[in-house]
């Protein structure tokens, strides 16, 4: 038999956002997760994210997605796309509806040229 802690990163992280996934989400909570595609491919990990797309849509649960990584915003930061902004390291941090600059660049290349916001520091998060 197979022990938990004998399974490699990634298998653990999959178990684990798939409990989230079934025991949180579709119960209709809200899930706040940080960068769940660490340790885990992008083809492991995309189908969790589109099952955790369709529960959110059929109106089961709130996600909100912390991530790095190009696919994720490329797939999501249009439509669901959050970023935050901290105009001075003691000032408030304020909160806005992700909008690339009109070029032909697709999300994940505007946020790595710097481009996502002329004013300040920003961070791109996805709410779902």
């Amino acid at each position: 038999m197979l022990r938990f802690m004998e399974l490699s990163d990634g298998q653990r992280a999959l178990i684990l956002l798939y409990s989230v996934l079934h025991f949180l989400l579709q119960e209709g909570r809200t899930v706040f997760l940080d960068e769940p595609e660490n340790y885990v491919a992008l083809d492991e990990i995309q189908p969790w994210l589109l099952s955790a797309a369709d529960v959110v849509d059929g109106g089961s649960g709130q996600l909100v997605l912390v991530s790095h990584h190009p696919e994720i915003f490329n797939q999501w930061a249009v439509s669901h796309g959050l970023v935050t902004e901290e105009r001075d390291a003691c000032g408030p941090v304020r909160i806005r509806k992700f909008s690339p600059p009109a070029t032909d660049l697709t999300p994940a290349e505007t946020i790595a040229r710097g481009w996502l916001n002329q004013s300040g520091s920003g961070a791109a998060e996805i709410a779902h």
